[in-house]
């Protein structure tokens, strides 16, 4: 019988391989699959360190699966970071994890940062 996976490590490695892949794409991704782990806000913090800035580096990679365009619309959202473009990503993907994560990052408008 195989040993158990030592999941904390497969997230470790996970989040090393989005960081070296170096895309935000991989940052959203990483966070959409694990939000409440410690290492995504590490991820949030890379990620959202382009909040309110124009243009864009996105790129989609074959690792993004069927939700490469949710991934590609949260991205949109933060770059854009007003109520409005998180109220448009919540309103067209309400069932997705993401929009937790965007309903968190509203209420932040709110708040001073």
């Amino acid at each position: 019988m195989a040993p158990e996976p030592d999941y904390r490590r497969v997230t470790e490695k996970e989040f090393e391989a989005a960081v070296a892949e170096g895309s935000p794409e991989a940052l959203v991704r990483f966070i959409a699959r694990h939000p409440e782990d410690p290492l995504a806000d590490q991820a949030r913090s890379r990620l959202y360190a382009d909040r309110g800035r124009s243009g864009s580096q996105w790129r989609t990679s074959n690792k993004s699966g069927p939700d490469a365009t949710i991934y590609a619309a949260f991205y949109q959202a933060v770059r854009r970071d007003t109520a409005d473009a998180y109220d448009g990503f919540i309103a067209r993907y309400k069932p997705h994890p993401l929009v937790e994560e965007a309903q968190r990052l509203k209420q932040s408008l709110e708040s001073p940062r």
